[in-house]
């Protein structure tokens, strides 16, 4: 089993060695990556490296204050961020060629057709099996290959769905379906070795099932034993009489749509090109005489009381300090009273204002 250093380095010489036709198309590629857990951030990094055009993140969560955190990006300076957008940050930083489109949301039936639609491969770093069967059955639809870079309690795991025709995640044997049920997220005691290795192997395998070159782990499922790091192959292939799926009613936690944001940036477009809109801001009262972008200083408790009170025509965009308690008011009435014209600005005020330096 090959040490991470050597892993960094087989990594660089497969990179170095790629030819001008090869880089052309990985500059055109356009990857979705599901989840910025330390996996996701990982492997971010490498496809950036490697020269793919357009990334994708998707996560709807917010970092943790970490000051002990190993990177920056869970440290207590991003403490309440999306991950998406200080991932994106970091990525920028090294990549300012990239063009990287955060999507602030949870994955879900209902919504996850039109954005992986707009991407050629998606890699699956998410923390939950519902999860792994939704983009699995949507790539298998679309056609779109599938790269999967999780942990679960024992192990890492890598391998490719949805490709050329391959077998796809519920392919799998049975035993390791129930051991994918396992994921921790990438977040639990992993936070080393293991998930970086399993980020750098994931993003050789988009680099790969971008460009065709290479022995893709298609049918393959790689393990690494979280203790040891030695590895395992399982091979499987697609079962007899087995039929696609399609996109099922029910895929369980990821059902849930927590709703789209709408960027400080983009906000202020709007409101100059005297757009249709409604602001709520729920901040105290002298917060708001202090400093606002306008609309209605309300509490939140009269949106979540008065919820026929929201316009149905337009955009509706709910407005406090850090944007986290509005993301709450915007997830329960999108979720609960089908309100789907409500967004949230990202980082609220405060995000606001940064924005502007």
């Amino acid at each position: 089993m090959p040490s991470p250093s050597e892993f960094r380095l087989q990594k660089y010489q497969y990179l170095k060695d790629l030819s001008g036709s090869e880089l052309q198309v990985l500059k055109e590629a356009r990857v979705l990556v599901i989840g910025a857990g330390e996996i996701g951030r990982t492997l971010l990094m490498h496809i950036a490296e490697a020269g793919v055009g357009t990334i994708g993140i998707a996560d709807f969560a917010r970092i943790e204050n970490d000051e002990n955190a190993p990177d920056t990006i869970t440290s207590a300076g991003n403490s309440k961020r999306f991950k998406t957008q200080a991932a994106a940050e970091q990525i920028l930083v090294k990549f300012n060629e990239c063009n990287i489109n955060c999507h602030n949301i949870r994955i879900s039936r209902k919504n996850i057709v039109p954005i992986v639609s707009s991407y050629d491969i998606v890699v699956d770093c998410s923390n939950n099996i519902p999860a792994h069967y939704l983009i699995s059955d949507v790539t298998e639809l679309i056609d779109i290959p599938m790269v999967y870079g999780v942990t679960s309690d024992a192990f890492g795991m890598v391998s490719v769905f949805n490709y050329a025709g391959g077998p796809s995640f519920r392919c799998l044997p049975e035993n390791e379906l129930r051991r994918s049920d396992l994921s921790t997220g990438n977040e639990s005691g992993m936070k080393n070795s293991l998930a970086g290795m399993v980020g750098l192997l994931a993003a050789c395998e988009a680099v790969k099932a971008i460009t065709g070159d290479g022995k893709i782990l298609s049918g393959i499922l790689l393990k690494i034993d979280k203790l040891t790091h030695e590895t395992e192959t399982i091979c499987f292939s697609i079962p007899d009489g087995y039929m696609a799926s399609g996109i099922k009613d029910d895929y369980g936690t990821a059902d849930h749509i927590s709703p789209p944001s709408i960027s400080p940036g983009e906000l202020r477009r709007q409101i100059d090109e005297e757009i249709k809109l409604t602001v709520f801001d729920i901040r105290p009262p002298e917060q708001y005489m202090k400093f606002n972008i306008g609309g209605m200083n309300v509490t939140a408790g009269y949106l979540l009381n008065n919820p026929e009170d929201i316009p149905a025509e337009g955009e509706v965009v709910i407005v406090c300090e850090l944007g986290d308690e509005s993301m709450a008011i915007a997830d329960y009435l999108y979720n609960n009273e089908n309100l789907t014209n409500v967004l949230n600005l990202e980082g609220g005020i405060r995000g606001w204002l940064d924005s502007m330096v």
